[in-house]
């Protein structure tokens, strides 16, 4: 606001108070929003609200019954990934160069060096504090320093150990990925079978308030898978800023750290490690 002082003569010719003068149409800077920059801090948060409150609205109008086998597919597509994601990221590791790419990339994305391995277990504890990653793998490589784990790993450094930690754990994640798109959408393609069912009168209107429910719950899922694709490339630039505004934001961070799916997987990894 500009705020302009006039002096006003008085009415013998003198020199009245300073009064304030406001004028109009120029308190404001051209083009600013007031809201643009909060907009602009916040937009991943916005975005997933929207798309929460979106699903749920989505629910509603597809109905339960077709959402429900939706869900039942996602349950049975993840018993599927238990059972067979061991065998998958085997084939991945031993027939493929995608580990190996994994391992090397996370060598460059960590600044890793050899005179880390000199560092004591103090040292080593700090390299990997400071590391630019989400805190769930900080803490799983926390945890998994020891010597039983590197023979698991085959590896005798620990610059080598945090590398292929990091690719084994990326690699699960890439499995699951492709389990999960592959059986899905295969299973999905029960719901329109049940699309006639699901438009029966009797049914309607609770189908659409219990779909508006379920919504929500597949859309609570489908962001966490999200979350697993940020985790997997935390170590990329683009991941590292979608970490920070996570972050930045008690919502995302919420979300983010209550990760079934996140859990679920570092299990798995565990399991096969």
């Amino acid at each position: 606001m500009i705020d302009v002082h006039v002096e006003i003569a008085g009415a013998a010719g003198g020199i009245g108070t300073a009064a304030p003068c406001l004028f109009s149409g120029s308190n404001k800077i051209p083009g600013y929003l007031p809201g643009k920059e909060v907009v602009m801090e916040n937009w991943l948060s916005i975005a997933v609200a929207v798309y929460l409150i979106g699903m749920v609205l989505y629910g509603h109008y597809k109905g339960f019954i077709k959402l429900a086998v939706s869900a039942v597919a996602l349950i049975i597509t993840f018993a599927t990934i238990h059972v067979a994601m061991p065998q998958v990221t085997d084939f991945l590791k031993n027939n493929t160069k995608i580990y190996s790419s994994f391992e090397q990339s996370m060598k460059d994305a960590m600044k890793l060096d050899e005179n880390a391995d000199s560092e004591e277990p103090s040292g080593q504890r700090s390299i990997i504090e400071g590391l630019e990653l989400p805190k769930q793998l900080k803490d799983a490589l926390l945890e998994n320093n020891n010597n039983e784990v590197y023979k698991v790993l085959g590896v005798d450094t620990f610059t080598q150990y945090v590398a292929s930690y990091l690719a084994n754990s990326i690699l699960n994640i890439v499995g699951f990925l492709v389990l999960f798109v592959v059986v899905f959408a295969a299973l999905n393609i029960l719901t329109v079978w049940l699309d006639l069912v699901a438009r029966l009168p009797i049914l309607s209107g609770i189908n659409k308030i219990a779909g508006g429910l379920l919504g929500g719950i597949e859309g609570l899922i489908f962001l966490w898978i999200i979350c697993l694709f940020i985790t997997a490339f935390s170590g990329t630039a683009g991941g590292r800023a979608l970490i920070q505004q996570i972050e930045s934001s008690a919502f995302l961070s919420y979300i983010y750290n209550h990760n079934l799916l996140g859990s679920f997987v570092m299990t798995v990894v565990k399991t096969i490690l």
